[in-house]
């Protein structure tokens, strides 16, 4: 750290200048500001300067207060040395705070102004008070010393510390003891910056080091990343949920997990954080996905989901938790309508999701369109009192388990399976949730989609009586038992097999009947879609009293034999000689054509 010799004009090189006593200066810049090349230059010329009177003033406010040593910003970093610049800004805050003190020279402060209410108009209308780099200059220090236009004091930061506070939203007990700073939430903390400014857009990020205690490198030219980075880096460090609370000003119905600037937390002033022993204290990773986080998550309906950020907004007596809307993707969440936070609630079963960090306008207006493929599942039980429940559906990671929906965009093909339970005693109602996970029992059903063909797509509807009464080819894997195993990556001659039966197109009806001793029931399965979104397809399942005998389907062992391998062909055949024999008890029936 350099450091001006107050005495000779001159400057000094400090490896530890927390040792050496020294004042140091605020300012706005202006024209004219003296650079370390200057100083190091002609002393004559450099008098006649404009900007060399900040140096010189700082100077002799210094002696008067016994101090050798004093720093102005403008001239005691060699900004040519991008090593220096950097080393600077991120030492910025400690330097600050390490000063005996801080002259805070705010040049359109007018002298005539004294005190009270007056004095209070004035500096709310100084320069000093927009811009970025400020902000660290008011808070560490503990000791500032306001000068008008003149140089002439006109209180120190203790004094006028209500006066400071209702203009900058910084708490007085920050601005009385800078490591109270810890104490506040984030967002708020983001407040005090939303309406300030900096020449660089990058500044924005790297002026606020010092006000979260951070560290990193910095890269101009990189716009507003620079932003999203302090961000990336704060979450390495806190389980804070507030930084998630701010609010954009622009019309996107999609945006990332992170705001772009801090004007976006200019709602997020009156943010006070929880402090029972139930707050969020959970992990908050990034990766390649996005943020993880074991959120509390609720669902609210049309493709919506709040997510409780631990956090209240208002005061003491009258505050209300803060939430956030998120809408689900095909791997991850996003934030949805980030113009706006919601009222939550809070939950004790958090779940581990990703939420994309950042999102860029092509793909957030891509985001829209994302529910127009896909495959959507709904259950109908026709007033009757049996019942679905017990659900599981492969592939996971393409499913919404609360909006009943596989997402297929962007996928050439796909294919899904849902596996459920149908009992002939109706469960609670939590048994509908397609979460929940109880006894179970009753007749098991698969269902599998195949869009393999779109855009005409397949579906095949199996009970496990049939499935378990035709028996199963040797290798075959058994999709009651393993079903996880299927999916894109699963077994191809068991998927083949699988969904040899999978001839109906979307407008077709699969029906599958259980017939047993003391009762007896169908399931019927319809598909369809619109001429607005062919893409999507509406998939309805229906349990109702059996009516009509069902009759066996045959197969075609040629068709099938095709996609088989070699090695397995004469086994499949085998077995699928045996499927066209009658037989009494459980039967399940295709309408459409087999042949």
């Amino acid at each position: 750290m350099r450091l001006i010799n107050v005495k000779a004009c001159s400057l000094e090189l400090f490896t530890d200048p927390v040792s050496v006593p020294y004042a140091i200066l605020s300012h706005t810049w202006a024209e004219d500001e003296i650079s370390f090349q200057d100083l190091e230059g002609d002393r004559e010329a450099l008098e006649l300067r404009e900007g060399f009177v900040k140096i010189r003033e700082t100077c002799r406010l210094a002696i008067e207060n016994g101090l050798d040593y004093a720093w102005v910003d403008t001239c005691c970093i060699d900004k040519t040395s991008s090593a220096e610049l950097s080393e600077a800004i991120n030492s910025m805050f400690k330097w600050y705070g390490s000063a005996a003190v801080c002259y805070a020279f705010l040049s359109d402060l007018s002298k005539s102004p004294s005190s009270g209410d007056e004095l209070l108009k004035s500096l709310e209308h100084c320069r000093w008070f927009t811009r970025g780099w400020t902000l660290q200059e008011l808070i560490a220090p503990p000791e500032v010393l306001f000068l008008d236009e003149d140089w002439n004091p006109r209180g120190t930061k203790s004094e006028l510390r209500l006066h400071l506070e209702l203009i900058t939203g910084v708490d007085r007990t920050v601005l009385y003891d800078s490591t109270q700073l810890s104490m506040i939430p984030l967002a708020k903390r983001m407040s005090w910056a939303a309406k300030r400014k900096t020449s660089r857009i990058e500044d924005l990020a790297y002026c606020l080091l010092g006000i979260f205690d951070i560290n990193m490198a910095m890269i101009y030219g990189e716009g507003p990343k620079a932003f999203i980075r302090l961000q990336e880096e704060i979450l390495k460090k806190t389980t804070d949920l507030s930084l998630f609370a701010w609010q954009s000003n622009d019309t996107d119905t999609y945006r990332g997990l992170l705001a772009r600037s801090p004007l976006e937390f200019q709602q997020c002033g009156s943010i006070i954080p929880n402090t029972d022993q139930f707050r969020f204290r959970e992990e908050i990773s990034l990766t390649n996905k996005g943020a993880r986080i074991n959120a509390m998550l609720h669902h609210s309906g049309n493709g919506l989901y709040i997510m409780d950020l631990d956090c209240y907004r208002g005061n003491r007596t009258s505050k209300d938790r803060i939430g956030i809307f998120l809408s689900r993707t095909v791997d991850s969440y996003v934030r949805r309508s980030p113009q706006e936070t919601t009222s939550s609630i809070s939950s004790n079963k958090p779940s581990q999701i990703y939420i994309q960090s950042d999102i860029q306008d092509p793909i957030s207006s891509g985001l829209e369109d994302d529910r127009n493929y896909g495959i959507h599942i709904s259950f109908e039980e026709s007033g009757y009192k049996y019942t679905a429940s017990n659900f599981h559906a492969v592939p996971q990671a393409y499913w919404d388990v609360n909006e009943q929906f596989f997402f297929t965009r962007g996928l050439e093909g796909f294919t899904a399976f849902v596996h459920f339970y149908v009992s002939p005693s109706a469960p609670s109602a939590q048994a509908k949730n397609l979460e929940y996970i109880g006894h179970k029992s009753g007749q098991r059903f698969l269902l599998v989609c195949d869009l393999q063909n779109m855009p005409e797509p397949l579906f095949v509807l199996y009970s496990e009586e049939e499935f378990r009464r035709q028996g199963m080819a040797p290798g075959f894997i058994d999709p009651f038992e393993s079903i996880d195993v299927y999916g894109p990556q699963g077994d191809r001659d068991s998927l083949a097999l699988l969904n040899s039966r999978a001839r109906s197109r979307p407008q077709k009806k699969l029906t599958a009947r259980h017939i047993g001793s003391s009762d007896a029931f169908e399931v019927s399965v319809s598909a369809f879609s619109s001429d607005e979104h062919p893409h999507k397809i509406e998939v309805r399942i229906n349990i109702g009293p059996e009516a009509t005998p069902a009759k066996r389907p045959t197969v075609n062992v040629r068709s099938i034999s095709a996609t088989l391998s070699n090695t397995k062909k004469k086994t499949m055949e085998k077995w699928y000689q045996g499927l066209s024999k009658p037989s009494s008890g459980s039967k399940a029936e295709d309408d459409s054509s087999t042949g």
